[in-house]
């Protein structure tokens, strides 16, 4: 992770669970780490915990920013901060980690939640992948692209509650799929960045309490999945690590 140290990283629902943990683990490497999401509370409450624990040769900091990954307002005004942040050091680093999980079958999810749900978990990404990778390729900048995907997004999950998020998973299935293109496409054009998508099973967030999950089955901590993205930044800028599928030890899902 030496190479990272004093690069800016943008991470994406960063005021709970896997982004906080995310925006943690990489500002503890010594990444400037604008984190991002609506809840300016807990944004405040992320850099206030990031400024206890850091070790004080450690400069990095968390950078708050209010944004509404469903707006492209919003995110641009997000990315415009960020590749200024270190003047012209631009964006280095990309954790598309927002997301929401609308509750119910198809027919009795609201349209305006299904649209709410893919503006955020898809045309939200896109639109923050562009931006981030277009500042990458401007500077020269070997990139990298992480994208929190889910087990959803490669299969249909029909355990228990979890049969309630039709419209999640079909999201996260379309995220499997731009994942692949982007790195594709970046590949093509030789833009020198790399893609990874990480797909977690059952994670103990908010999100997951969100939909009453009993928890009768093992789940994954937020710093599970922050630790699997340290992993796959730290390997050779010659690798890319496209794809980790991570669950934890007795999950059926």
């Amino acid at each position: 992770m030496d190479r990272w140290a004093s690069t800016t990283a943008v991470v994406t629902g960063a005021s709970a669970g896997i982004g906080a943990a995310v925006a943690l683990a990489l500002a503890h490497k010594g990444l400037d780490v604008v984190a991002a999401a609506r809840r300016e509370d807990k944004l405040k409450e992320l850099k206030k915990k990031f400024e206890s624990e850091k070790k004080k040769e450690n400069k990095a900091l968390i950078h708050p920013f209010v944004c509404d990954m469903s707006k492209q307002k919003d995110i641009e005004s997000l990315m415009s901060f960020a590749k200024d942040l270190n003047g012209d050091g631009g964006i280095d680093i990309l954790v598309n980690n927002a997301a929401i999980l609308p509750t119910g079958t198809i027919a009795g999810v609201s349209m305006d939640k299904i649209t709410e749900c893919y503006m955020i978990n898809v045309v939200g990404v896109i639109a923050a992948t562009k931006l981030a990778a277009a500042d990458m390729v401007a500077k020269k900048i070997k990139g990298h692209i992480i994208m929190i995907n889910s087990i959803s997004g490669h299969k249909t999950v029909t355990t228990g509650d979890l049969s309630k998020t039709s419209v999640y998973s079909s999201s996260k299935h379309a995220l499997t799929e731009l994942v692949e293109n982007f790195r594709l496409e970046f590949n093509y054009t030789r833009a020198n960045i790399r893609v990874t998508s990480i797909s977690p099973g059952a994670v103990d967030t908010e999100m997951l309490r969100s939909v009453q999950y009993s928890g009768a089955l093992p789940m994954l901590k937020p710093r599970d999945i922050a630790d699997a993205v340290v992993y796959a930044l730290s390997v050779p800028d010659t690798v890319n690590i496209t794809e980790m599928t991570i669950q934890a030890v007795g999950e059926v899902l």
